[in-house]
């Protein structure tokens, strides 16, 4: 079984086509440099398993013109039929585990939405599709229940879930105050600059927003 720093390398080479081994222009992710930011190393990290696959025949280095990287020739490297057998054999990479997002707010996550799956569903469609989402409908027919729902789903993602229940007299500077969890905001005219600074990976639930005018 090969070294994982060995079979990282052989699935960053497999995706390209084995005619690259003759063309003349390459692309730059063949390269050292190339090879070492997709795969988030230092060059100098390479060296030793690119030399062990080298040296057991599963990659072939040679000279081309990479594509935007100046007239110099330069060395890259290819899989080997004997290469691209060893990765055919691989176990796949190992998978991180997601950890679990951060919840700022009122609302404490409480399980899943039972029997509004296909809500959640479709919820979570739209936000992806729009990026932003307003339930609607009476009161106590289950909107809380499917934004909850949503929420704890984004959470699971390793996202940020940020939620506040609005009531008619909260002025903006308090909701961001909820919201955030950590800090105090004294003015509306900060708030909003905190709320327009949110990453897309923070989703903001405001419930109860029938409150506000």
């Amino acid at each position: 079984m090969l070294p994982e720093a060995q079979a990282r390398i052989l699935r960053w080479l497999g995706p390209f086509a084995d005619g690259l081994r003759e063309a003349w222009d390459v692309p730059r992710d063949l390269s050292l440099p190339g090879m070492a930011e997709g795969l988030g190393l230092v060059r100098s990290a390479l060296h030793v398993p690119l030399s062990h696959l080298v040296e057991e025949g599963l990659v072939v280095v040679r000279s081309a013109h990479v594509i935007g990287g100046g007239r110099r020739r330069r060395s890259v490297h290819h899989l080997t039929k004997e290469g691209r057998q060893a990765l055919d054999r691989l176990q796949p990479p190992p998978e991180e585990a997601v950890k679990e997002g951060s919840w700022f707010g009122e609302q404490t996550p409480q399980g899943p939405a039972h029997g509004r799956s296909d809500d959640v569903g479709e919820v979570q469609g739209l936000l992806h599709e729009h990026g932003a989402v307003a339930l609607t409908g009476l009161a106590g027919i289950g909107k809380s229940t499917v934004a909850r729902g949503v929420a704890e789903a984004w959470r699971s993602e390793g996202k940020t879930v940020r939620w506040v229940t609005v009531d008619r007299y909260a002025a903006l500077s308090d909701l961001a105050t909820a919201l955030s969890g950590v800090s105090t905001f004294l003015d509306d005219r900060s708030a909003s600059e905190w709320l327009d600074q949110r990453p897309s990976t923070d989703l903001v639930v405001l419930d109860g927003c029938e409150h506000m005018h």
